[in-house]
């Protein structure tokens, strides 16, 4: 959560202190996506290393390129640097995340625990994505651009101390079985399973960043201030992330593909609803609905994925999904942006609801009958 607090908020001072640049929207556009792309490029590298050799040189490479590039844009705020500092702290995110994904899934016990232990560290990046902004904007305002750098800078070595005692800890990578072929990222993607678990993992991306990409412009259309638009948003992000914490509760009743195609059922009811509710309370109560459903998706996905992948896999794995996931949000806003011009931009939560409704009956399928061992790639 401090490596992914340090990227959010370096997120927020980089396009803020190229505006006071002069720089163009287009170039603005080009440094943020750099926070993306480079977490493309390194989710399966860190993924395979982590299987291999464990996650202490894969921490010790976030903290510096998360406190080098943050303190690097504090020294010199120039555009060229801005573009090393988006990368260097997006990379330190994709850098720190898998293998402490792939860690805490091997210290659970069972199943169970494995979903446990994921809905409280995909709280983490919910909050941050909180946390980073409020406390970026907190020092611009009270210091500076470039002092608000340094501050953030801080964040990823005070997160060494926190695992530097897990980082110590020998590795002991989990064989791979005598028969099996030599791998590749596409092994994993030729799995059925994996392509079924990869789509609903994309789809519940794709509506996240409609919600995100809709409201404030639909909010804006309606009169709603801005103030109030980011309530919104932070009611959604804030009811992700507490919906977390709660998924344990629920997945001791309701199967794993149960609790998946539930969500996804909400998201098409919110989604087809939305687009009717013009006052400030109906809209913020539906974003709180849709933040918890699709808040679930993400640990849900992340145990499944566990299940049906072999353990000396598992890493790579949660870097395929987390690249899926990266990628579409590189790609999804543009195009979003595109199709509105078309259609209007309210109807975007239509379009997303309905390859919701497409996608429930895959969810379903992710099921298997009692007693069934996992299907492994």
């Amino acid at each position: 959560m401090l490596v992914h607090t340090c990227m959010a908020g370096v997120r927020l001072v980089v396009p803020l202190i190229a505006l006071q640049a002069g720089h163009t929207k287009m170039a603005i556009g080009l440094v943020i996506g750099q926070f993306a792309f480079s977490q493309v490029v390194f989710s399966l590298p860190s993924g395979r290393y982590a299987d291999a050799h464990g996650i202490r040189h894969p921490m010790m490479a976030a903290v510096c390129l998360g406190t080098g590039g943050a303190l690097l844009a504090a020294a010199f705020p120039l555009y060229p640097v801005l573009w090393v500092c988006a990368f260097a702290t997006g990379s330190a995110t994709m850098l720190s995340m898998v293998p402490l994904q792939q860690r805490a899934g091997r210290l659970a016990r069972d199943a169970a625990q494995v979903k446990y232990v994921y809905s409280w560290m995909t709280a983490g990046p919910a909050l941050a994505n909180a946390l980073g902004p409020l406390l970026a904007g907190l020092l611009i305002d009270s210091v500076g651009y470039r002092p608000a750098f340094a501050a953030l800078s801080v964040l990823p070595m005070v997160s060494w101390l926190v695992v530097r005692r897990l980082a110590a800890e020998p590795h002991v990578p989990v064989p791979r079985p005598p028969s099996a072929t030599p791998q590749r990222p596409l092994d994993l993607l030729l799995a059925p399973a994996v392509r079924r678990l990869l789509l609903v993992n994309w789809m519940i991306v794709t509506c996240w960043e409609v919600h995100s990409f809709v409201v404030p412009m639909l909010g804006h259309e309606r009169g709603i201030s801005a103030s109030a638009i980011g309530g919104i948003l932070g009611g959604f992000a804030f009811a992700a992330a507490a919906a977390r914490f709660a998924l344990p509760l629920v997945t001791r009743h309701v199967r794993d593909h149960g609790v998946v195609t539930g969500l996804l059922v909400v998201v098409v009811l919110v989604c087809a609803c939305y687009p009717f509710l013009h006052s400030l309370w109906a809209m913020a109560v539906a974003s709180v609905l849709l933040g918890m459903a699709l808040g679930c998706g993400m640990p849900m996905i992340m145990a499944l994925m566990m299940e049906i992948t072999p353990p000396h896999r598992h890493g790579e794995a949660l870097g395929l999904r987390l690249a899926v996931m990266n990628g579409s949000n590189a790609l999804v806003p543009p195009v979003l942006g595109t199709i509105s011009a078309v259609i209007g931009v309210a109807s975007l939560f239509w379009l997303a609801g309905a390859g919701s409704a497409l996608v429930t009956r895959t969810a379903w399928r992710l099921g298997r009958a009692p007693g069934q061992p996992p299907t492994r790639v």
